[in-house]
């Protein structure tokens, strides 16, 4: 970052919260991040604001600059999203909220306060001394703002909805600099189009989340064959349209690792009660035989250790990303993807280092209904779009010389299992934000009638396009 003078408005507001490159808390900041992609990029400087005033404060200074072309922004939570510039930034400024932090219980009227910078797994360690829980990610080390602004799965969605839905207020600091509370009596149009339109309206710096009671969870992952994925298709299509078990929660892949040499499946699976082996989930755990004993986690456990697991078999700093898309439930039409899969598996198996799964995350029809029943989104979706199917293709590889192979086949194998939706009259335009790369469209995904809600919201509540001009990274509203 060039100018002095805005290097030196930040410095006096924020004192020893502003981090010039070659210093021990940029470097922290830069190199924390999941993906590679986002730690490649290196900020002009990084500022880790403590509080809302610190934020509001970064908002009003850099307001000015923003206008007038001089520097962009990029907000950065638990820096899970592994797409290159949605948390991080070239040469601009980075606002690292992992010091706003902050998890207060109000018994009251059942609701915790969390700030943005928190992880889920503080949080979930924080809950369940009391018994509690909330509907947050899967996986610890996911931070709290990215995951609930952009929507979220969580092992509770079948009977929660999505993790946005969970949101009662969000406390927000606008392109103005101004403080507000965003709730379904007080600005509640920028509540809806923060529950899952990104970080297109404000930095969200606290979120009060509804709690409930909960013990134990049964669950955990199991691998299998790949031969018998196939079989796998076919139960979580009858799960879907005949059982649809609220407390169930289900991921089936499939995929290839380098290291092991070829194809293996894997069945992910909750049940939100502590209930061993539970009969819905049954097909997909301990009937699914043989398996490898070794890698089987099934058991009786806490949600902070289930997604202490999650997080276990993550892969700071690598090459990695994801991508995605959506369609109808259809078992013909998850058989022709998977064996469109193997195709673009043999392509990539030069790789050094590969792994590459392809999964399916299914949106049950308890799910979208829970959903429409907690005040409103930004998703667009409603009860009569399910059961819906989520797919996810993550990669992870070794060497920057193959980041042009690995990213342009998986975008080949997204264009022709979109193909494949259209010919069989299954086709969504729905894109799961979390799981989007560069150059899809999620907002667009939406639907026009959602769209133009987040679109009007944004000029209400962000007359100058700061957020769409001044923070670049994500997924905007406006060309």
């Amino acid at each position: 970052m060039a100018d002095p003078a805005l290097h030196q408005a930040l410095s006096t507001a924020l004192s020893a919260k502003v981090f010039l490159p070659g210093t021990s808390g940029y470097n922290e900041s830069t190199t924390s991040y999941y993906s590679a992609f986002e730690h490649e990029l290196k900020p002009g400087l990084v500022l880790k604001p403590a509080s809302k005033e610190d934020v509001a404060a970064i908002v009003k200074i850099t307001k000015p600059f923003v206008a007038r072309g001089k520097v962009q922004l990029a907000i950065r939570g638990g820096g899970a999203t592994p797409v290159a510039g949605v948390a991080n930034i070239n040469n601009g400024i980075t606002i690292d909220m992992r010091s706003v932090t902050g998890i207060t219980l109000h018994p009251e009227n059942s609701t915790v306060s969390i700030g943005a910078g928190e992880s889920w797994g503080d949080v979930y360690g924080k809950l369940e001394a009391e018994g509690l829980a909330v509907a947050g990610a899967r996986t610890s080390r996911s931070g709290v703002g990215g995951h609930l602004t952009n929507g979220g799965l969580s092992f509770f969605s079948a009977r929660k909805g999505f993790p946005c839905d969970n949101v009662v207020n969000f406390e927000v600091v606008l392109s103005s600099g101004e403080i507000v509370n965003a709730n379904a009596e007080e600005n509640r149009d920028l509540w809806i189009a923060l529950r899952g339109g990104g970080n297109n309206f404000g930095i969200v710096t606290r979120f009060d989340m509804a709690t409930f009671g909960q013990g134990q969870l049964w669950g955990g992952s199991v691998f299998y064959d790949a031969a018998k994925f196939p079989g796998q298709l076919e139960a979580l299509s009858d799960f879907l349209t005949r059982s649809n078990d609220a407390y169930a929660h289900i991921l089936i892949s499939v995929g290839y690792a380098a290291n092991f040499g070829g194809l293996l499946a894997k069945n992910t699976v909750y049940y939100t009660t502590n209930q061993p082996d539970p009969p819905a989930l049954r097909p997909f755990s301990t009937g699914i035989q043989p398996q490898l004993d070794a890698l089987r986690s099934l058991r009786s456990a806490t949600v902070k250790s289930f997604a202490d697991e999650q997080a276990a078999g993550g892969k700071d700093g690598r090459r990695q990303l994801y991508m995605t898309t959506t369609f109808k439930l259809d078992v013909e039409l998850m058989r022709a993807v998977t064996d469109t899969f193997h195709t673009t598996v043999d392509n990539m198996k030069p790789v050094p280092g590969l792994i590459y799964s392809l999964s399916f995350q299914p949106l049950s029809e308890a799910l979208l209904t829970e959903s429409a029943a907690r005040g409103g989104n930004s998703l667009g979706l409603s009860p009569a779009d399910g059961p819906l199917i989520v797919v996810l293709l993550y990669s992870y590889w070794a060497d920057a010389s193959d980041d042009k192979t690995v990213i342009s086949l998986q975008q080949v194998f997204l264009r022709q299992v979109e193909r494949l939706a259209a010919t069989r009259g299954k086709a969504s335009s729905f894109k799961f934000m979390p799981y989007a790369y560069a150059g899809q469209d999620p907002i667009d995904g939406y639907g026009s009638t959602s769209k133009a809600k987040l679109q009007a919201t944004s000029r209400k509540y962000d007359p100058d396009g700061f957020f769409q001009k001044g923070v670049p990274g994500g997924f905007k509203l406006f060309p």
